[in-house]
């Protein structure tokens, strides 16, 4: 079933929708300022700041949102030709991109209905874009590039759960996508609740699988165990607060979900190769030069 619309289109402001249900266009299903309660091929979804969800052509879906709230409508609808050619991106050769510039041979898109989180970057664009669409001050060339910058990193999600799915050892594709769907959950939990105990029991029960299943099946779909994993979102959460204000490296850790301060600095040291404090340092004085620098280059 091809798109509805004749071309891509992103919907800027308050929903206009309250409920909506039947068979899509391609599209991101996207807000901030609240969450919507998403129904797609029976999934049940919970889309909000944090979160989004592809829709297929053709997929039934359903959802409502709340008659008086505070949410804002990013959603995307998408034609199949533009859809193609960012998805080709990620799936043709380089040589086959320079040859042949409307990229058809890239196939079909097919994303799965699973939630996917909104990264930095994208929600500091979301935010643009707001503040712009609030004071009057977006335009056409604003809201196509922000568009492209989206779709660009859902397609690149997905292309991600396209590899997560082949490394599953099973026979029948739905229970590769449903494996990658369990282990994903896991990790969309782990990201969510960082400052608390993270077992392998308490992992396992969130993604409704055996605990040594779920070990076997993570290591497959993510590269690591969910010890390792855990802890190199720790150690990412941490260099985060340390560039970001001026806690102590005790306050951090614990902000981190490290017992103690002990274990936070032989965790981040043997990760980064340096202690926390020196490490932010390091990095201020990385930033500091990287300035100066550039006030070295400017015209005068």
């Amino acid at each position: 079933m091809p798109s509805r619309h004749i071309a891509s289109e992103m919907i800027l402001g308050p929903p206009y929708h309250r409920h909506g249900k039947g068979p899509a266009g391609w599209s991101i299903k996207a807000y901030g300022g609240g969450g919507v309660p998403f129904q797609v091929e029976r999934q049940n979804l919970w889309i909000d700041e944090s979160h989004y969800v592809v829709v297929n052509a053709g997929q039934d879906y359903e959802f409502r949102t709340p008659s008086e709230s505070t949410l804002f409508n990013f959603t995307i609808f998408l034609t199949e030709t533009d859809l193609r050619d960012a998805w080709a991106s990620h799936f043709c050769s380089e040589d086959d991109l320079l040859a042949n510039a409307h990229t058809v041979s890239a196939g079909r898109p097919e994303f799965m209905p699973i939630r996917h989180r909104v990264s930095e970057s994208i929600s500091r664009l979301r935010s643009s874009l707001r503040t712009l669409w609030e004071v009057d001050a977006i335009s056409p060339e604003i809201v196509r590039a922000g568009m492209c910058t989206i779709v660009g990193e859902a397609v690149a999600a997905q292309a991600e759960v396209f590899v997560q799915t082949r490394k599953v050892a099973a026979v029948r594709r739905v229970t590769r996508e449903e494996t990658v769907r369990r282990i994903r959950r896991a990790v969309d939990y782990i990201e969510d609740n960082i400052r608390t105990p993270l077992d392998l029991d308490r992992l396992s029960a969130v993604a409704c699988m055996a605990k040594h299943h779920f070990l076997r099946r993570f290591r497959d779909v993510i590269g690591l165990t969910p010890y390792q994993f855990v802890l190199k979102r720790r150690i990412a959460a941490a260099e985060h607060l340390l560039l970001k204000g001026d806690d102590c490296a005790a306050d951090i850790g614990r902000a981190c979900g490290f017992e103690n301060p002990a274990n936070f600095s032989a965790a981040f040291r043997a990760m980064t190769g340096m202690a926390p404090m020196a490490w932010r340092q390091s990095q201020l004085g990385n930033f500091s030069k990287a300035r100066n620098g550039d006030k070295r280059l400017a015209p005068k």
